[in-house]
């Protein structure tokens, strides 16, 4: 593969993660709602976002998403979204 080739794959593969970021960080994502006086106009709401610990055999399917020679539709973090 050409060098633009490879900077294109990854960048698909960053664009799917991305879009696919709210489903795979879900189990491990605390939303905590908070209302802020005097700094927001009207008193708005805004919403903190804790990540915990993500678990290890996401990190190795996330890793190896981004940096394996496997075509984008074989590796096991696509299959697991698109089932």
């Amino acid at each position: 593969m050409e060098k633009e080739q490879v900077k294109e794959e990854l960048r698909r593969r960053y664009c799917y993660i991305a879009t696919h970021a709210e489903e795979l960080l879900a189990p491990s994502v605390e939303l905590t709602k908070l209302r802020k006086k005097g700094v927001l106009k009207n008193d708005k709401e805004i919403y903190s976002i804790k990540v915990g610990k993500l678990p290890y055999d996401l990190l190795i399917d996330l890793e190896s998403f981004l940096l394996s020679d496997i075509p984008m539709q074989e590796s096991n973090l696509y299959k697991s979204w698109t089932l």
